[in-house]
C-alpha cells in the first residue's frame, strides 16, 4: 500500500514538474515573440534622412562664411593625405564625413541663418508650414553634423595619438609621412571645431523656434508643440 501511495505521489510529482516546465517554456517563448516585434523607444520611426532631406527651396539665401570657405578649400586639398593615411593603416575611423563636408556646412549654414532670421522676428500663422518644416529640417541636420563631428573628433584623436607615439620613438614613419599626419591632425582640428559649434547653434536655435511656434502660432502652434514633445518622450 505504502508503495503505491509513494509512486502515485512520485507520478503526482513529475506531472507537476512538468506542468511548472512547460509553463516556463511558454512565458518565455512569449517574451522572445514580444522582444522581437518591439521597437525600442529611441528607434522608433528611426528613418534614415539625408543632407538632401535638409534642403528647402523655400529657405532664404546667404552669403556663405569666408572663414568657412577657406576651411573647406583646405579639407579638400588633404582629403587625398587622409585617405592615404586610411589607405596604411593610420587611420581606422570612418573618413565618409570628408566626402560629405562641403555640402554639410553649407546647408547647415543656410539653416542656421534662416533660424537666426525667424528667430528675431514674430511668426506669422500663413506661414506656419515654414516654421514646422525648418525646424524638422534642423533637427535632422543637427544629428548629421553630429554624427560627422564624431567621426572627424576619432581621426583626429587617431592621429594626435600616433603623432604622440612617434615622438616618444614607439613609432617609426618616414619624415614625409610625418609631415603628412601633422597636416592632417591640423585640418581635423578645425574640422571638428566647426562640426561641433555648427551642431550646438543649430540645436540651440531650433529649440528656440520650437517654443516660438508654440507661443506665437495660435491653436496650431500649441497642438504642433505638444505632438512633438510627446514623439520625443515615446
Amino acid at each position: 500500500m505504502n508503495t503505491l501511495k509513494n509512486t502515485l505521489f512520485d507520478n503526482i510529482g513529475m506531472v507537476i514538474v512538468a506542468v511548472i516546465i512547460i509553463f516556463l517554456i511558454i512565458i518565455l517563448f512569449s517574451s522572445n515573440k514580444k522582444k522581437k516585434h518591439s521597437i525600442p523607444k529611441n528607434h522608433r520611426n528611426n528613418t534614415s534622412y539625408t543632407i538632401q532631406d535638409c534642403k528647402s527651396t523655400d529657405d532664404l539665401q546667404f552669403k556663405i562664411d569666408t572663414y568657412q570657405k577657406k576651411l573647406e578649400i583646405e579639407l579638400e586639398k588633404n582629403k587625398e593625405l587622409i585617405q592615404n593615411a586610411k589607405r596604411k593603416g593610420y587611420i581606422k575611423a570612418s573618413t565618409a564625413w570628408t566626402e560629405r563636408f562641403q555640402e554639410l556646412t553649407n546647408v547647415s549654414y543656410t539653416l542656421n541663418k534662416n533660424l537666426e532670421y525667424e528667430n528675431q522676428r514674430r511668426l506669422a500663422n500663413d506661414k506656419f508650414h515654414r516654421y514646422t518644416s525648418l525646424h524638422f529640417r534642423s533637427f535632422i541636420m543637427s544629428n548629421i553634423a553630429y554624427s560627422d563631428y564624431i567621426d572627424s573628433k576619432k581621426v583626429r584623436d587617431e592621429i594626435s595619438n600616433l603623432l604622440v607615439a612617434i615622438g616618444k620613438g614607439e613609432v617609426r614613419v618616414s619624415p614625409h609621412d610625418k609631415k603628412e599626419l601633422y597636416n592632417i591632425k591640423d585640418v581635423c582640428v578645425k574640422t571638428t571645431k566647426c562640426l561641433y559649434e555648427r551642431m550646438v547653434s543649430i540645436q540651440t536655435k531650433t529649440g528656440i523656434l520650437r517654443d516660438k511656434i508654440r507661443d506665437e502660432c495660435g491653436k496650431r502652434g500649441i497642438e504642433w508643440y505638444k505632438k512633438n514633445i510627446n514623439n520625443k518622450n515615446k
